[in-house]
């Protein structure tokens, strides 16, 4: 009886310490993860342990039994789980380590000290070195807890406090106030850039919405060349960098898009904020006057696909051994997000026939990678998991398709949208981006100029003054957006700020900005 007790405390001592992949994956994106999309690799993870942990079992070495399998069995899930994250840290590393992460030596390392582990386990044998290890175990368990902790005490306290008295409106007397609809294609950039790098005219979609009544930005640019800072500082009126005080990081700059200031303005002022659960500013808590809209029936793939920047499940098999496989596991989760990219260009019609003010959010991760439509919308299954190659012709077939669709839903939210006035914005959060960086951070580099132009069209079917002054306006790069709209339609004075770039390097200092100068 006690010798099964200890083999059920070890076995599940060692399943516990192994989900520390997972919930450090986890803590490193939670504000763009809901929860549930934590079940396939938490399946994973356990199924794993638990066939380690009965291979052990039954595994003799020098014909004794192995002792200490609640230590060896995570020692050998984070090899597992962590390897291509190690790989890939030594490659981009400016040193030797970069030769010994290549997987023909990084590999024959791995299992040379897998095998000493084994041979020499009598080692964790030691009551204070099994100590250690289980102690510092433990501490990398909690240290993602506690992040994880602190990011939902401070959304679930988060009151939005920062709309003003002068931003509520008595929306009675404000007859003017427009449906707006927010859409976001992502990575798409400039009509100019597409000719300049891609040899490709828009002329055909331009025309098609200039004749819908669109207002197309001559030289359009964005501020950051990053989503996450993009859609966040267009949506609270300002730049991300001045924004936050203290020390700006991934969980603050999450809060900052989910409970972002347009959409709380907006709510303050007698409108629903429709979004949907693709991409980014998916928040943690809801009100009444917030409407998620899901994008594939409940299910499994549902939870797990987010985007193609953040779906865990794929970035929890990239980090793995599993990504030298064939990317065969990219097909499952890059099918299922097209399929949301297609039903939100078809949800966003059937939200124009609700009646009622509305904010709505389309935040459509396309025509960014990855590459997963021809031009006639079909779906592409050879589409590697790394897929964030930006390559033209790819780039260009898949802009085809999203302009097919996004004229699609343009033409049925004007038909099915009755209010008296409506207004449309497609706007890209950033440009593409072909050509590589360099250090030299000016307004003169082509890089520059390819990663910040962006496709910017408004529509606003009520022709009156208020119309004729936001086209007016309508000059400015993003983070203005919403200043120009509030200023006229709100009587809200928010003054225009300068037109500033800023770039950041994802890869070794994400929070680190660097102004573009001329």
């Amino acid at each position: 009886m006690k010798e099964k007790y200890s083999v059920f405390k070890d076995f599940l001592l060692a399943i516990f310490f192994s989900l520390y992949p997972v919930l450090f994956l986890y803590s490193q994106n939670i504000g763009r993860v809901k929860v549930s999309m934590l079940q396939l690799p938490i399946f994973i993870t356990i199924s794993v342990s638990a066939f380690t942990f009965l291979i052990l079992k039954v595994v003799k070495i020098k014909g004794k039994a192995i002792s200490n399998i609640d230590l060896l069995v995570p020692i050998i899930v984070y090899f597992i789980f962590f390897y291509n994250l190690a790989h890939e840290t030594l490659i981009a590393s400016n040193s030797i380590l970069s030769f010994i992460g290549k997987n023909r030596y990084f590999i024959p390392l791995i299992v040379a000290l897998l095998g000493f582990i084994f041979y020499k386990v009598e080692f964790l044998q030691s009551k204070g070195f099994s100590l250690i290890i289980k102690i510092y175990f433990t501490v990398m368990m909690i240290l993602p807890t506690v992040n994880i902790t602190t990011f939902f005490l401070k959304s679930n306290s988060s009151n939005n406090s920062f709309v003003s008295a002068d931003e509520r409106l008595n929306i009675n007397q404000s007859k003017n106030l427009p449906n707006i609809y927010y859409i976001i294609l992502d990575g798409y950039t400039s009509n100019e850039n597409l000719e300049k790098f891609g040899q490709f005219h828009n002329k055909s979609f331009t025309d098609t919405l200039i004749n819908l009544g669109f207002y197309i930005q001559e030289n359009a640019s964005s501020n950051y060349d990053k989503t996450l800072f993009s859609l966040a500082s267009t949506l609270n009126l300002d730049y991300i960098n001045q924004l936050e005080k203290g020390e700006l990081r991934e969980e603050n700059t999450e809060l900052y898009l989910a409970n972002n200031r347009v959409s709380e303005i907006l709510k303050t002022n007698g409108y629903k904020y429709y979004l949907f659960d693709l991409g980014y500013a998916l928040k943690v808590k809801y009100s009444s006057k917030d409407i998620l809209i899901k994008t594939l029936s409940e299910g499994v793939q549902n939870d797990m696909i987010s985007s193609p920047d953040n779906d865990f499940f794929t970035h929890f098999l990239d980090n793995s051994i599993f990504a030298l496989l064939p990317d065969n596991y990219s097909n499952f989760t890059n099918e299922g997000f097209a399929n949301k990219i297609k039903n939100v260009f078809k949800s966003l019609p059937s939200i124009a026939s609700i009646e009622g003010r509305k904010f709505v959010f389309a935040h459509i991760i396309s025509p960014h990678p990855p590459f997963i439509f021809d031009s006639k919308g079909n779906y592409r299954y050879k589409v590697s998991s790394k897929a964030k190659l930006w390559k033209r012709e790819d780039y260009i077939e898949q802009l085809n398709y999203i302009n097919t669709e996004t004229l699609k839903a343009i033409n049925l939210i004007i038909k099915n949208d009755k209010s008296l006035n409506k207004m449309i914005i497609i706007q890209g959060d950033h440009g593409s981006r072909t050509l590589n960086t360099n250090t030299n951070y000016s307004n003169r580099e082509p890089w520059v100029t390819e990663r910040y132009g962006i496709f910017n069209a408004i529509y606003i079917n009520a022709n009156d003054s208020l119309k004729k002054k936001t086209l007016e306006n309508w000059k400015y790069s993003s983070v203005n957006t919403f200043r120009i709209i509030l200023n006229n339609y709100f009587q809200i004075n928010t003054p225009i700020l300068p037109d500033k770039k800023y770039y950041t390097n994802i890869n070794t200092n994400p929070y680190k900005f660097y102004e573009i100068k001329e």
